[in-house]
Parts: C-alpha cells; sequence; structure tokens
C-alpha cells in the first residue's frame, strides 16, 4: 500500500475507534453468553474439569475480524484487539514527544469526532500546526499497525 493509502486507511480505523472498541466488548459478551450454560465443576472420567478455566482461555484468544457498522457503513476490521494496541502505544508515544496539550487536541479529534476548527479554537494551535502534528501522529500510528502486521507500506 503506498504512504498516502495507508495514511488514509489508520485514519479511517483512528476514526472507528470508538466503534471497534464497543464491537470487541460485544464480540466478548457474545463468546461468554454462547458458553455460559458450561460454566461450573464437573466431573468427567473421575478428573475435575474447570470450565470457568477453559473459558478464561477462550476470552483471551483474539478476534481475527470484526464485523462493525458506522453511519450506514458495514467495515471489517482484520485483528481489532491489536489495532487498539497501536492506538495506545502511538497516542503514548506521540504524548511522550509532544506532551499532554497536542495529544489531548489529536485525541479529541480521533476519539471524540471534534473537527479542527473546533480543536484550533479550543487550544489555541493553529490548523498548521494541528496539520503537521496530525502527520507526524499518523507516521507514528503507521510504523507500529506495520510493526503488528496490519498494514504494509510499499517504497
Amino acid at each position: 500500500m503506498k504512504h498516502l493509502d495507508c495514511e488514509r486507511y489508520v485514519e479511517a480505523v483512528l476514526f472507528a475507534h470508538k466503534t471497534i472498541s464497543n464491537g470487541i466488548a460485544a464480540a466478548r459478551a457474545n463468546s461468554l453468553a454462547k458458553h455460559k450454560e458450561a460454566l461450573g465443576t464437573s466431573i468427567v472420567g473421575g478428573e475435575r474439569k474447570d470450565p470457568t478455566a477453559q473459558e478464561a482461555m477462550k476470552r483471551l484468544d483474539p478476534i481475527p475480524v470484526l464485523k462493525c457498522i458506522e453511519d450506514g457503513k458495514t467495515f471489517l476490521i482484520h485483528q481489532p484487539e491489536k489495532w487498539l494496541e497501536v492506538f495506545n502505544k502511538s497516542f503514548q508515544t506521540f504524548r511522550n514527544r509532544y506532551g499532554d496539550k497536542h495529544t489531548d487536541m489529536l485525541e479529541k479529534r480521533y476519539l471524540e469526532g471534534k473537527d479542527t476548527a473546533t480543536l484550533a479554537e479550543e487550544t489555541g494551535i493553529s490548523r498548521k500546526r494541528y496539520g503537521e502534528r496530525r502527520s507526524v501522529f499518523l507516521n507514528i500510528v503507521m510504523i507500529y499497525a506495520a510493526q503488528y502486521g496490519l498494514i504494509k507500506l510499499d517504497e
């Protein structure tokens, strides 16, 4: 994928952060509900089985694909839990470099969906500075996403 295409893609996934988080929680709840009747302790062949422990292990299995619906559009997110980890690491890396003010601005943009004009007014950061920080942040996200095998950047 070309750099600009990757940038657009990771930004779109960032905007879907809340939907992905809610989808992961729903998928985990559905998985638990499907296996709820198996909870408890049983004896099989003279051995004590603990389905609760087995259930805990199932919950640790990563969700391979999550089907999301946002604003009437359906999309698939492969390895959604990895994406959330990438976002968390990216925000932390960016915070370590640029501080709370700029990170909070990007969190409000991507996690709360605030528009850039409102953010510029609230934070006192110019649109130009916002664009520069956005570009740096998206590059950080792309680096982590590539490290996690979520995207592949072409030369």
